[in-house]
This record gives C-alpha cells, structure tokens and sequence, in this order.
C-alpha cells in the first residue's frame, strides 16, 4: 500500500465465512497491523573543512535506510535531495546531482564560498510513498 501523506496507518482484515445448510457460520475475526514508511538518514560523508572565497567545493551526501540490512550492502541508494543555502550571504550553490560510484549513488552539491564566515546547507529527502522524509545540515567555514 502506498502511504502518501502519514508516515503510517493502521490496516485492519477482517474474515468471515457465512454459513450454508450443511456449516454454522464462523465468528468473524479479525486483526490489524501498522503499516509504515521506512525511516530514512542522511549522511554528510564527504565535504571540505574549509574553502577560500571564490573557490568551489564539493559536498557529498548518501541517503540509507535507518535498518541498514534493507541497504543491501550499499553505501547508499540514490536519492534526490534538495539543497538549501541557509547563508546565502556566505555562501552559494552552483551546481548539484547524482554521483555514481562503486558501492552507491550519492548526491554532490558544489558551493561556493562568497565571503568569511560560516556557510551552511541543508539537504532535505523529501521521502517517497515508501520511504520516510529526511534531512541534514552541513557546516563549512569559509576563509
């Protein structure tokens, strides 16, 4: 079932056998269980500890699941994720998307530095109709 707006619900089942000449009826029974999106994490695994003005640098971020026996040994699976300058002031996007390699599709992010200070951007998952919402901030001082 596709959740597309909780993060779950509850499904309950109900069974019943009407009865006929030869068979009583059976009681109905029933059960219920919760349905839920996976939770998700983003991880920040690669970005500089610094970055001069005018220099472009890259961010590297994965996307895996919380229960990391449903990553099939992946690094991480690909996500698109949505960058936002939280110091547009410090500090700018100039290009951004996927990178494959070996062992997962991670999402890149360049920014770049456009004064001294503390640059700071979010990433945010927006979740899937299986997949739970995340987010994550990445810190990089500028010099």
């Amino acid at each position: 079932l596709p959740l597309t707006g909780a993060n779950s619900m509850t499904c309950t089942i109900e069974a019943t056998q009407a009865g006929d000449d030869r068979y009583a009826p059976a009681a109905a029974v029933r059960t219920s269980f919760t349905y839920g999106k996976a939770p998700m994490k983003l991880t920040v695994t690669s970005k500089p500890t610094s970055l001069a003005k005018n220099v472009i640098g890259s961010v590297i971020v994965s996307t895996l699941y919380v229960n990391t026996a449903m990553n099939s040994g992946l690094s991480s699976l690909g996500h698109i994720l949505m960058p936002t300058v939280l110091t547009p002031s410090v500090c700018t996007v100039v290009s951004q998307g996927t990178y494959d390699v070996s062992g997962g599709v991670f999402y890149r992010t360049y920014i770049k530095g456009l004064v001294a200070g503390s640059c700071q951007v979010k990433f945010d998952f927006a979740g899937t109709d299986s997949r739970m919402a995340a987010t994550t901030t990445a810190t990089i001082t500028i010099t």
